[in-house]
């Protein structure tokens, strides 16, 4: 039974396939296929497109881009064997284009710039710090212009002692240090070089007087200078009386 069937549907499968060349020859027929583009209502939100074919011809379409719409199915056969008029209906769905304001939110600190700004004399200046390194020797005379600069609260400083002519870094007074809260002053004090050069005391030098010698030392030199005279005498005449 069930090869009967199969062969039925085969043999009515080549009938067609061989009728529809048959009949486009002899008739010359044409049909067209109409593409419809519809919203879920089934409102047109779209012109339809409608194409002519000869009857036997192969057709195929597919869903076009629309404004404001998003393809969602087609209704009928997209493609096949045109034998008749076809129409298809493309099916959308309208997107949600409602705009959503988004309110400007200033970020903190907005008045704050990325950079460090220059130094000002402003009291009020918002969020920022001076920092003043002054510049003295162990008698508290000024060495050196103080220098100012201003930086950004809670950041880190740190200050460091330069070198100076003819100076010598001692020590700091104030931290030089640390997280900045509030406005700091740290002084450097130096030594004077020239100051510590005049204080040296010369080491003595021994004495380079080559005068004769006076006193008891020169007594007892002329007494020994007349000893040896007298052994020499004697020991001359020994030798002349042994003559």
């Amino acid at each position: 039974m069930a090869k009967r069937t199969i062969a039925s549907i085969t043999t009515l499968l080549l009938l067609f396939l061989l009728a529809v060349p048959a009949f486009a020859a002899e008739g010359g027929a044409a049909y067209t296929v109409t593409v419809q583009y519809v919203d879920q209502d089934g409102t047109p939100i779209h012109e339809p497109d409608v194409s002519s074919y000869e009857a036997g011809s192969l057709y195929d379409v597919t869903a076009i881009a629309i404004d404001g719409y998003a393809f969602d199915r087609v209704e009928g056969e997209p493609s096949g064997i045109v034998i008749a008029d076809v129409t298809i209906t493309m099916v959308y769905v309208a997107m949600d284009t409602t705009s959503v304001e988004i309110p400007e939110v200033d970020p903190p600190y907005d008045d704050i710039p990325d950079e460090d700004p220059p130094l000002s004399d402003d009291p009020s200046l918002s969020g920022y710090f001076t920092i003043t390194v002054c510049f003295q020797d162990t008698d508290g005379n000024v060495i050196r212009e103080a220098e100012t600069t201003q930086q950004r609260g809670a950041s880190l400083y740190e200050v460091t002692a330069p070198a100076l002519d003819n100076y010598g870094f001692v020590g700091a007074e104030g931290e030089t240090e640390g997280i900045l809260t509030e406005d700091v002053t740290v002084t450097l004090v130096y030594e004077s070089l020239t100051a510590l050069a005049d204080d040296e005391v010369p080491l003595a030098e021994a004495p380079t007087d080559n005068s004769p010698p006076t006193g008891e030392t020169g007594t007892i030199a002329i007494w020994l200078t007349l000893a040896v005279f007298s052994a020499g005498a004697m020991v001359l005449l020994r030798r002349r009386s042994s003559l």
